[in-house]
């Protein structure tokens, strides 16, 4: 899942803990909810973009990884 792999790498680069499980974002999207700590996604959990990102870098990091 998408913004579960995004959350995890933006975690590791802001050197936080990340301990959310695909269980977790599977339900909350299926709920409705398209915004996961400023990352807003589509309904199949895509990140679309991040509001609350520091790093420019990082999603035009993740963006080219995606293609």
């Amino acid at each position: 899942m998408k913004i579960l792999e995004y959350l995890k790498l933006r975690a590791e680069l802001e050197g936080v803990e990340h301990d959310l499980t695909e269980e977790f974002f599977e339900s909350h999207l299926r709920g409705g909810f398209r915004r996961f700590y400023g990352v807003i996604v589509d309904s199949e959990g895509v990140v679309i973009e991040d509001q609350e990102n520091q790093s420019p870098e990082l999603m035009k990091h993740w963006k080219e990884q995606q293609l």
